[in-house]
């Protein structure tokens, strides 16, 4: 019986053991449990975000990137926060850079990149950046890792003379920073010498197209051409083009001599337009000189065949357009008409 409760006795002591270590291993269990499950819905956020350094380690002066990632849904509205406060007083923004954005099927990743820099030497601390954000009727915000930066000054060797400051050093002229100056000078020389070819070209176009008008009067050199054709005799000899040709030419003489119009390289009706500008109002002699220039077209471009009645009257109309066109003649009458009024002026005097 002894033996027997001692057994037992030390059973039940082994049983309240184990007991006890059961309930221990499974309420731990649980706990665990529990905690990585409560940990697991505390971290799992909709929106991530990173921000990163293109370095740890500059000197002071160096310019880096900064950069900020943020992973988010493309329903989520997330707030950036403002760089100017939030990044340390020791940092500068030098520039912000254009952004990125990468669409997925549901997500959206935002990337932003800012070049900064610092003049503080030794260790710079980039607090948090913290992002706000709306998702599914729900505000929260998420915030980066914290950043360091060291900033490293220049090492300067006191052993060593200090120097003056050197001056600006002169850098060779390349043939590339001449260039667009000898091509400029090159394109002006080009565009001088071409005005100043045309320029001449015109002039002795002009030149040879309309020489100096003859110290005799007009209807002189006319009279003496129209004889001198007269005395060929070229429409007699069945020269008929060259008989219309010589005629009209000397009209457009006379007419360039006498009133100054300017009938080389012009056609006929130009010509009788530039006649009647002059202030010409006889009917009569217009009406002949266009017969005869319009005759001469017709000779000359449909070969035309005119009766010789009509060439002997369209010798006579020259003559008679030339005589009583011209200037001499005009100034003669006006002599008569001064005497004619002396004599009437002297008579008048006799008989008072």
């Amino acid at each position: 019986m002894l033996n027997r409760w001692l057994v037992y006795s030390k059973g039940d002591k082994d049983m309240q053991l184990y007991s006890f270590s059961r309930s221990v291993f499974k309420y731990s269990f649980f706990w665990m449990f529990f905690l990585i499950l409560f940990t697991v819905n505390s971290t799992a956020q909709p929106v991530k975000v990173e921000a990163k350094l293109d370095t740890n380690n500059i000197l002071i002066g160096d310019q880096l990137h900064l950069n900020l990632n943020v992973f988010q849904p493309k329903e989520a509205d997330v707030s950036y926060p403002d760089m100017e406060e939030a990044l340390s007083p020791k940092i500068e923004i030098l520039e912000y850079l254009k952004s990125d954005t990468i669409h997925s099927d549901d997500e959206i990743q935002v990337n932003r990149r800012y070049r900064i820099t610092s003049f503080d030497s030794g260790r710079v601390d980039i607090s948090p950046l913290i992002f706000h954000y709306q998702y599914d009727g729900k505000k929260d915000s998420i915030r980066t890792e914290a950043l360091v930066l060291n900033v490293r000054t220049v090492q300067v060797d006191s052993t060593k003379t200090i120097f003056d400051i050197k001056g600006p050093m002169e850098a060779p002229v390349s043939w590339r920073e001449v260039l667009p100056y000898i091509l400029g000078v090159l394109g002006l020389a080009i565009i001088a010498f071409l005005v100043w070819y045309f320029i001449k070209k015109y002039k002795s176009r002009k030149t040879e197209h309309e020489p100096e008008k003859p110290k005799e009067p007009a209807h002189v050199i006319a009279f003496r051409e129209l004889d001198k054709l007269k005395e060929e005799q070229l429409w007699q000899n069945d020269k008929i083009k060259l008989y219309y040709t010589r005629l009209a030419d000397i009209l457009r003489t006379y007419l360039w001599h006498r009133y100054d119009i300017k009938t080389l390289e012009r056609t006929t009706d130009e010509i009788l337009d530039s006649l009647k500008n002059t202030g010409f109002s006889n009917d009569e002699l217009f009406n002949k000189l266009e017969q005869i220039l319009k005759t001469a077209d017709l000779v000359k471009f449909a070969r035309l065949q005119p009766l010789p009645d009509e060439n002997d009257k369209n010798m006579e109309d020259a003559y008679e357009f030339v005589n009583h066109t011209k200037l001499v003649q005009e100034t003669q009458e006006g002599e008569k008409d001064e005497d004619k009024e002396q004599n009437n002026s002297n008579q008048t005097e006799k008989e008072s």
